[in-house]
């Protein structure tokens, strides 16, 4: 299964996301971050990994891509995460085609049980190939006004392309009561549709992770992110066996 993670504007915690999902759904699967950021991603260095190869490797090489040269691009995280890095010095977005990712992604999914991808928020031809490719979409925001103005810029290309049945809202860094609780209605009417998952503030934690590149399980067990990422896999986990299901 692939699941792709797009940040609705920079910097609203959607690698991190990614990264700490797959932490957890490692623990029971084998699991693989492609991180297709390939102008800002940092998703390895989130994860304090600093492997040689990336995936302008795999670019390079793609015409005898296969489960091989894959996984041995792929750096291993404690938890068991693979991760291809995005590369380290800055590439054009157009170094990346449609033939490429879909060969990727098919190696990928061979290889591993479940597909995460870090993508741009920029759109391009083979980023809305990931997206098609994709089982889920889970577009990344935060409550502020720029943010969710450009949610819904999103969520029209999105929708213009057919997308929307896979795509699942996930407001990051949300100020949660002493139960969790908060009220979205606002936001919601503002987006004319629900948030699917909130993920709490929590930046002493998050930080602290990201900076030793730790499992925020391991870092904070306790803390109302870890739940709420945990629910987020879980959830997912479900959604996507139900369609498995469903298909067969």
């Amino acid at each position: 299964k692939v699941i792709s993670f797009i940040g609705a504007v920079g910097g609203v915690g959607a690698t991190t996301i990614a990264a700490q999902a797959g932490i957890l759904w490692s623990a029971g699967a084998r699991v693989c971050l492609i991180d297709l950021d390939i102008q800002f991603g940092n998703a390895a260095l989130a994860l304090d990994l600093r492997p040689q190869l990336h995936v302008g490797h795999l670019v390079e090489d793609y015409e005898r891509l296969d489960g091989e040269l894959l996984t041995s691009v792929a750096a291993t995280h404690a938890s068991g995460l693979s991760v291809i890095a995005s590369p380290s010095e800055m590439m054009p977005l157009e170094i990346v085609n449609t033939d490429f990712v879909d060969r990727l992604l098919r190696q990928a999914m061979q290889t591993y049980d479940v597909v995460l991808v870090d993508l741009p928020t920029a759109w391009t031809e083979w980023s809305v190939r990931v997206l098609q490719r994709s089982d889920m979409i889970c577009l990344v925001n935060n409550l502020s006004v720029p943010a969710l103005h450009q949610t819904r810029r999103q969520m029209e290309v999105l929708d213009a392309n057919g997308l929307t049945p896979k795509l699942k809202l996930v407001a990051n860094r949300v100020q949660k009561g002493l139960f969790g609780k908060v009220d979205l209605k606002e936001t919601e009417a503002v987006l004319n549709r629900r948030i699917d998952f909130t993920v709490a503030n929590d930046y002493p934690t998050v930080s602290s992770a990201n900076d030793e590149g730790r499992a925020l399980k391991d870092v904070k067990p306790s803390s109302r992110v870890v739940k709420d990422l945990k629910e987020l896999a879980d959830t997912l986990t479900a959604a996507l066996s139900q369609d498995a299901e469903s298909v067969a």
